[in-house]
């Protein structure tokens, strides 16, 4: 009986040691496919390393690229911040031509009502005699005067109307 269990303590110790090496081996085995893949790892790594340097010297104008349309982005925004002050600008001065040309409105209007009254008077004058013939020549030019003058009136208000167009046009811009 006890020949019996030196067999059975031999053969379990046999059977632990061939347990025990097929685990080592099986362990060896892993450990060794391991680091072969940590070699193609440590391999890739220096290949991700080569292709990232390369690709930002690639990317290199394109960040001079970035900052030449930051500074004319810059450039763009006081171009538009000028146009707004200078449309503001035009606008003032459209509000200025109008009233000027109202003005000049109201000016032809009592110019013509001074005209008439002078082709009245210079009617009148014409139906006095001698001294009055004088008379008659003064109000005449004066009357001839105020239609130059009504003449003018008319091209000043034209004039003012077509630089008011002018003017409407760049209010548009921007």
């Amino acid at each position: 009986m006890m020949a019996m269990l030196k067999i059975g303590v031999f053969l379990v110790s046999v059977l632990s040691l061939a347990v025990f090496g097929w685990g080592t081996y099986n362990q060896i085995k892993g450990q060794a496919e391991t680091n072969k893949e940590m070699k193609k790892v440590a391999q890739n790594i220096k290949k991700a390393d080569a292709l990232t340097s390369i690709t930002v010297q690639s990317l290199q104008p394109l960040e001079e690229t970035a900052k030449t349309i930051q500074t004319m982005n810059g450039g763009l925004t006081t171009t538009a911040r000028l146009l707004t002050e200078m449309n503001i600008g035009l606008g003032s001065v459209t509000k200025g031509e109008q009233v000027i040309i109202q003005n000049l409105t109201a000016l032809n209007g009592t110019t013509n009502g001074v005209l008439s009254q002078l082709q009245a008077v210079s009617t009148g004058s014409g139906k006095l005699v001698g001294s009055t013939g004088k008379m008659q020549g003064q109000v005449q030019s004066e009357s001839a005067s105020m239609q130059g003058l009504n003449g003018l009136t008319d091209e000043s208000i034209a004039e003012m109307r077509k630089l008011n167009k002018k003017f409407s046009l760049l209010r548009s811009l921007p």
